[in-house]
């Protein structure tokens, strides 16, 4: 529902509501019927004020952008693998690159792994010669 439409159909539920205890109070509670219907009024008035204070739900996709987790390769690695899995893989990884020593996947992989394990160096390093390997490539703009 949108807000407006929500905000109109809680004012006619609020106006119901309190007809129906006014209604109430005048023929049964006698001495309690101020309490009574102060009891209601708050309740209603609290419900108006939720309306203006809570955020109300949207069926917006959220901005992936800004969620660092588990697309955020970094974050990613840190949690799935132990620090010695994390050396396993950059040895892997190295293996490859004696073999294709300009593939730019491998050397963002060891650039990724370098800088998980805080040499920021080697991390630098690797990240530009994937950049020599492939100039072109969107993810280096």
């Amino acid at each position: 529902m949108k807000p407006f439409l929500l905000l109109i159909f809680e004012l006619r539920l609020l106006i119901h509501i309190m007809s129906f205890a006014w209604a109430i109070a005048k023929s049964k509670l006698g001495k309690q019927r101020f309490l009574f219907i102060f009891v209601i009024t708050l309740v209603a008035v609290l419900s108006l004020i939720s309306f203006f204070v809570l955020p109300h739900s949207s069926n917006k996709e959220p901005d992936l952008a800004s969620v660092p987790a588990p697309n955020h390769s970094e974050l990613y690695i840190k949690e799935t693998f132990s620090p010695e899995e994390v050396d396993k893989q950059l040895n892997y990884w190295l293996d490859i690159l004696e073999t294709q020593p300009s593939h730019r996947d491998v050397l963002i992989n060891i650039s990724q792994l370098y800088r998980v394990r805080g040499d920021e160096s080697k991390a630098v390093y690797y990240w530009e010669q994937a950049r020599k390997a492939d100039p072109n490539n969107i993810l280096f703009k």
